[in-house]
């Protein structure tokens, strides 16, 4: 946030509360005013104040409304809009449209929501610059965007750093996924072309025999890594010391579980279905890299590294996900000192 954001707190006296049908009047009279002058389009106030997945935030000083919010988002839906914000020309410039803005943002982002987009109408100069002091980017054509994790993730309980690569073909996903991984957690490994192609002929070698997740799991193990997997297979280990690197343990069935994985010094790989990151339908790999308690931040080696910062979904996404995710298809590293 800027620091005229910040600053703007502290000359304003407005509070903010939930809008109810004695708000009416002044709602309209607020809107009709800025309909007049071109900014906004009329509302049906009543059917949004009594509708499902619309919540109203006004601001008041000395019971008058000064300024009013809407937040479209239906409870765990990944994306949320604010149509319409606005605030009294008369007490502008005072910092009530980041209090309202902030607190539409927090209530999004409590709610499980993932992106949240804003609608700018013409000539409303003065809006399009509040958003862009909050961190919102601009789409074009009077549409707005902001990621509710930026700022956000920093606090997430794992911060697993992934190591810059070049993005791979989807039929090379699974080795590179495993050398990326083994590499967050390694910074001596090497993530070159060629190291990737010695991953993938080591599972494609075992893949007769074994899910790729376990020849995943084997090849971690050879390389000293601890991995933890879902699967009965360690009596078919072909060698003991393996078989003390290899954890066999049932993967769990939530997010709120899979948490409790994401530690320091893990990572977890996981193939999954997320409709809104990619429209095929068959599942791909995907890194797991942090859990803040509403979002899941992942990384998908066969997209851009730094596009990839904003892959993240919440966390009733990842649980509709995880319904369809064969035990076999996830597996967790850890280093040991």
């Amino acid at each position: 946030m800027s620091a005229h954001a910040f600053f703007a707190h502290f000359s304003t006296f407005a509070r903010l509360r939930r809008a109810g049908e004695a708000d009416l009047p002044q709602l309209r009279a607020l809107s009709e005013r800025a309909c007049g002058e071109g900014k906004h389009t009329a509302l049906d106030w009543p059917e949004l104040l009594q509708g499902e997945g619309a919540y109203v935030l006004v601001a008041t000083e000395c019971h008058l409304v000064v300024g009013v919010g809407i937040l479209a988002h239906g409870y765990s839906a990944a994306e949320a809009s604010l149509p319409f914000l606005l605030v009294s020309p008369d007490v502008r410039c005072r910092g009530i449209g980041h209090l309202l803005l902030e607190t539409l943002v927090g209530r999004a982002r409590s709610e499980g929501g993932a992106v949240l987009y804003a609608a700018v109408p013409e000539r409303a100069d003065g809006l399009a610059r509040l958003y862009a002091e909050h961190g919102f980017f601009d789409l074009g054509s009077g549409e707005w965007a902001f990621g509710l994790w930026n700022g956000h993730q920093s606090r997430s309980y794992s911060d697993i750093a992934v190591p810059w690569h070049d993005p791979v073909a989807p039929e090379e996903s699974a080795a590179q996924c495993l050398l990326v991984a083994m590499g967050a957690l390694e910074p001596a490994m090497l993530l070159t072309p060629r190291a990737r192609q010695v991953v993938a002929q080591e599972l494609n070698s075992e893949g007769a025999d074994l899910p790729v997740a376990h020849a995943m799991a084997l090849a971690a193990a050879r390389r000293r890594y601890v991995v933890r997997i879902g699967f009965q297979a360690t009596g078919a280990l072909p060698a003991p010391d393996l078989a003390d690197r290899l954890i066999e343990e049932p993967m769990p069935g939530t997010p709120e579980m899979i948490l409790g994985y994401l530690a320091r010094r893990q990572i977890c790989i996981m193939r999954l279905h997320l409709p809104r990151l990619a429209a095929e339908t068959e599942p791909r790999w995907y890194l797991v890299t942090g859990f803040d308690g509403f979002l899941f931040r992942l990384h998908d080696v066969t997209g851009d590294s730094l596009a990839n910062r904003r892959n993240v979904v919440t966390a009733a996404e990842m649980r509709l996900a995880l319904q369809d995710c064969e035990p076999d298809d996830a597996l967790i590293l850890s280093r040991v000192a």
